[in-house]
């Protein structure tokens, strides 16, 4: 049996480099080769080196190769270049082996050429390093008429650290001062969008941030942007970054209160540095009541309720009857007082007492709380239904906070009533003694 012979045989990367240089090395620029008077040397050119991405540390050193493959090559006709590029701002380094100014007055740059024909290697020498040898260093061949042939570019950083973390809720970012440290507290209104900013400055290559409360993970919700900023000369600029997380519609709830912000910030290669702040919330009132129960003729009855704010509540009261016959703290009408215990942390216990319970004692009693964030607005009514107590929601935009003793029936071993005071709680369940 015969074997038919591989039309299409394996080709080595240098052999199909060449066919790629031929079609690119056109008849077009072999006339501007004549043109100038210089013959066609060579018709082949292949760049071996891949360009890489080089993380280094203050102090290390570094080299960088430029390895190409070329017939016939000729580096006075076809000069090979090293070139820095910080951003937008391009620098040759060196003409031959001679290292132009700013990085001769280094003394820190050098450059070898080897030449091994048909393989050629340009390689560039940094010891040293220092924060300003980060950025984008090209290695160019050029034809006649600085006509570029071929590229290879690699990317150095050098790394630095983060210089200072600030937490604001500012809004304009003009208006802030970057050196300014972040306030030990930041406060926002339960549950209305407000800003937050976590900014960072320096750090190289381009930190990551990340935000957290307590052990919520926030970043999500967050948007990002990092900027370069560079000082010092060209072709030696010091390049760090601004970082930044912001949210124009942070919203945080009481659960979040007292709780710890983070904005953590992280070089690649070297420890998050953290700062964080303490969130204070500031939410409108709300009441809690513990039950209380009483006979008819029972003397010096008294309900209890606990107001919980912040800021504090500026305005309590209770509504007696139908009448709204208001009453105050340290206030006294007919056979009400009422007297309040503050026990800090924005909680206040507030009492209303009644001289004797009596028929007209089987009514509503409300409790209004009132901050500079808002008014308790939940209100429920107890009735009796079968001989069960149930309850029925009022409307919610009601701004007040309704307690009911209700009239149960008589008890046989003294022939009295016995009183229910029962609260009403948004999600509470009904309470009674």
């Amino acid at each position: 049996m015969s074997c038919a012979r591989n039309p299409y045989p394996q080709r080595s990367p240098i052999e199909r480099g060449r066919e790629r240089w031929e079609e690119y090395f056109d008849s077009e620029f072999r006339r501007e080769l004549s043109g100038s008077g210089m013959r066609d040397q060579w018709s082949f050119l292949m760049m071996i080196t891949d360009g890489d991405l080089y993380v280094t540390n203050v102090g290390e050193s570094l080299d960088l190769k430029c390895d190409f493959h070329a017939d016939n090559f000729d580096l006075f006709h076809y000069p090979v270049l090293w070139l820095k590029t910080q951003t937008k701002e391009e620098s040759q380094i060196n003409i031959m082996g001679n290292i132009n100014e700013p990085f001769l007055a280094t003394d820190r740059y050098s450059v070898d050429f080897t030449e091994a024909s048909p393989r050629f290697v340009l390689e560039l020498h940094i010891k040293d390093l220092r924060p300003e040898d980060s950025g984008n260093y090209t290695c160019q061949i050029r034809g006649p008429q600085s006509v570029i042939l071929k590229t290879i570019t690699h990317s150095v950083y050098v790394r630095t650290p983060v210089d200072h973390i600030l937490i604001t809720d500012t809004r304009n970012i003009s208006l802030i001062n970057m050196q300014a440290n972040s306030p030990s507290t930041v406060t926002f209104i339960e549950n209305q969008s407000a800003t937050l900013r976590c900014l960072a400055l320096g750090g190289n290559p381009p930190p990551s941030m990340e935000v957290y409360i307590g052990r919520d993970h926030l970043t999500q919700q967050f948007s990002f942007s990092n900027s370069a900023r560079m000082t010092g000369e060209k072709g030696m600029r010091v390049l760090s970054y601004l970082t930044q997380r912001w949210s124009h519609n942070f919203n945080v709830g009481l659960p979040h209160n007292n709780k710890k912000l983070r904005c953590s910030v992280a070089v690649p290669g070297l420890q998050p540095v953290t700062e964080s702040i303490k969130i204070i919330v500031y939410y409108k009132p709300r009441i809690a009541c513990t039950s209380a129960s009483a006979y008819i003729g029972d003397k010096n009855l008294k309900l209890t309720c606990e107001i919980r704010s912040n800021p504090p509540a500026t305005k309590m009261f209770w509504l007696l009857d139908e009448n709204e016959t208001m009453i105050r703290p340290g206030e006294v009408a007919n056979e009400y007082w009422s007297n309040i215990e503050d026990e800090h942390s924005g909680t206040t216990q507030i009492y209303l007492f009644m001289k004797q319970a009596r028929d007209s004692s089987f009514r509503g009693y409300s409790l209004t709380a009132e901050n500079n964030v808002g008014v308790e607005t939940r209100q429920r009514i107890e009735r009796r239904r079968n001989n069960l107590l149930s309850y029925q929601t009022t409307n919610p935009t009601e701004k007040r906070h309704r307690m009911t003793i209700v009239r149960t029936g008589k008890r046989r071993t003294n022939s009295n009533t016995e009183l229910f005071c029962t609260h009403v709680h948004q999600h509470a369940q009904l309470l009674a003694c």
